[in-house]
């Protein structure tokens, strides 16, 4: 959820007002920070475009003719930044150094794939409905949920998913609870390890979330201290 006063603002400032300027340079920033983190460098192009045509519009530089154009663009582009992103933390991979091998592995590495498609997914977005929201300013409510959504899988994708030690771990727990005297038997250790590998990576996500959404707010309740209608 948005902060309150963003809500308030989102909701309460009339098409083209001051409010509504100084929220599309607000959905801006934060949308560029997610598209800065979690695409690659060679799919960025066409947001940053369409935030720089944002921020344009709000300097009174652009049409609104200008964003739906832009908006056209970025929302087109959404699935080749998702490949091109996987295709470039794939790339990544043998620079990595070595990784402890798990029985997790092949598992691990379609959450991996998935999580930074999600990651990627959500930055577009943000830019999307940051455009969205120069004809309809509610939409600059919904920004801080995407960015947030694109960083925190970013890390648990780019951070624990991919680190073998952390398979390991869910591995390790899983053998322990099924030798354990007293344990209730009703999966394999394999199906046990996925389990729990899930439970410890819903953990992490949770937790960048969480540290995310402190991180966003500061900065809303700064670039609308004063400013926010009551």
């Amino acid at each position: 959820m948005a902060p309150p006063e963003l809500e308030r603002a989102a909701r309460g400032c009339r098409p083209g007002d001051a409010t509504h300027r100084g929220l599309v340079f607000l959905s801006a920033t934060l949308a560029r920070r997610a598209v800065m983190a979690c695409v690659a460098p060679t799919a960025r192009a066409e947001l940053c475009a369409g935030l720089a045509t944002a921020e344009s519009w709000a300097r009174r530089q652009a049409s609104d003719g200008d964003v739906r154009a832009a908006r056209a663009r970025c929302f087109a582009a959404a699935p080749l930044v998702e490949r091109t992103t996987i295709e470039a933390v794939e790339k990544a991979a043998p620079y990595l150094g070595p990784q402890r091998k798990t029985r997790l592995d092949a598992h691990a590495e379609s959450v991996v794939r998935r999580h930074v498609a999600l990651s990627a997914h959500y930055a577009c977005s943000a830019v999307v409905l940051t455009l969205d929201g120069i004809e309809r300013p509610a939409q600059h409510a919904l920004v801080p949920n995407q960015v947030c959504g694109a960083h925190a899988y970013r890390a648990s994708g780019l951070g624990a998913a991919r680190h073998g030690e952390f398979r390991a771990n869910a591995w390790e727990q899983a053998e322990w609870e099924l030798a354990r005297e007293g344990a209730v038997a009703d999966h394999s250790v394999d199906a046990l390890a996925l389990q729990i590998f899930h439970e410890y990576l819903g953990a992490r996500w949770k937790s960048q979330a969480d540290r995310e959404t402190v991180t966003q707010n500061e900065f809303i309740h700064w670039a609308l201290a004063g400013r926010a209608p009551r």
